[in-house]
């Protein structure tokens, strides 16, 4: 009797063991701050896009707000916050009426955003410099693996200062003849602060190579 009691408590301790070991230390950093979901918060970035034509730019520039609705709870339980998403190209124009409406949650162990329809995990928690993951597990994209560069130092974007920011890099390929990089930085208690997308072909020729190279900066918020 004495050895099924004493083996009967080895399985329940390895069973609490096991239900916890996804559970979040409270005393980590899990870097929550760097994703801030609140009712009425919104966002504006500056948009630039350059289309590349051989030796011929083209930039177009926007303004983008992205606000935070309402919320719901999912089938799931949890929090889902409504983004509504609408854009001009002048800040002497009055904000479209119409807006597209995307989506984000955070849990425990990420942070979800839905983009017109496909859902990315644009963050993992904690946040640790080098950590990678598959940000396109949740759509069919395919596989797309982002990886952590945390930035301790002084950051500067826009004229602002962040202090602590975190590089989130999806793409960085570069060949003899073609570039395709694509990261997004986030600053805690801001947010994403900036993004970048660069795809060129034909590097190799002046006349030839074609492509885009679209920035994205912070404008200004209400948190």
């Amino acid at each position: 009797m004495k050895v099924k009691s004493w083996t009967t408590g080895i399985i329940l301790a390895l069973m609490l063991m096991a239900c916890h070991k996804d559970k979040p230390d409270k005393g980590i950093d899990m870097g929550y701050g760097f994703f801030p979901l609140k009712l009425g918060q919104w966002i504006e970035y500056d948009v630039d896009s350059i289309n590349i034509d051989g030796v011929n730019t083209d930039t177009t520039s926007w303004v983008v707000r992205e606000t935070i609705d309402t919320s719901f709870l999912d089938n799931t339980g949890q929090q889902t916050f409504l983004i509504h998403r609408t854009w001009r190209h002048a800040d002497s124009l009055e904000w479209p009426a119409y807006y597209k409406v995307w989506s984000a949650t955070v849990n425990e162990n990420q942070a979800e955003k839905v983009e017109d329809n496909i859902r990315y995990i644009k963050l993992v928690f904690p946040v640790e410099d080098g950590k990678t993951w598959n940000g396109n597990s949740l759509n069919n994209l395919g596989v797309q693996d982002y990886q952590y560069h945390v930035l301790p130092i002084e950051t500067k974007n826009s004229g602002q200062s962040f202090f602590n920011t975190v590089i989130v890099l999806h793409q960085d390929q570069t060949t003899l003849i073609s570039k395709d990089y694509e990261d997004e930085m986030y600053a805690r208690s801001f947010g994403m602060v900036s993004s970048t997308k660069i795809h060129i072909k034909n590097l190799q020729s002046e006349l030839y190579k074609y492509g885009t190279i679209v920035n994205c900066k912070l404008k200004d918020l209400k948190m």
